[in-house]
């Protein structure tokens, strides 16, 4: 996931603009006016996907990523994808309505936590835990 995408995810959650995200969005729109462009286009000079659900996937690769840096090295495309399923069958309906993970969560289901809440799909092939993971 780009960093763009990380700030316009923080400025969404949380509906606040600190100096880092400030001084991108001032970066972006200093290069859209610039150059005298359409203003469906501003998300490009942000560095943003064309999509909400490009956006949704990016972020849910970036955590499905970090959550498979919680697992054994050995096959982890088949771990993680594991994983996830026994996460979307045993936790995601108690917690997908909270902000944040509870309290006490371990760090592969806060990273399934916010991989979920990404709204992309999370029920994929072996062959997309592979590439997610850089096939390994």
């Amino acid at each position: 996931m780009n960093d763009a995408i990380l700030l316009a995810a923080r400025i969404a959650a949380t509906g606040e603009v600190d100096r880092e995200s400030a001084a991108w969005l001032a970066d972006g729109i200093r290069r859209w006016w610039r150059l005298g462009d359409e203003a469906a286009r501003l998300p490009a000079y942000l560095g943003l996907p064309a999509t909400r659900g490009r956006a949704a996937r990016g972020v849910r690769d970036y955590w499905l990523r970090a959550a498979a840096e919680e697992l054994l090295p050995e096959d982890r495309a088949a771990h993680l994808r594991q994983a996830v399923m026994v996460f979307l069958r045993h936790r995601w309906h108690l917690w997908k309505g909270f902000a944040v993970p509870p309290a006490g969560s371990s760090a592969l289901d806060e990273c399934l936590f916010y991989a979920a809440q990404s709204g992309a799909e999370m029920r994929l092939s072996r062959r997309q835990y592979c590439n997610i993971v850089g096939g390994k």
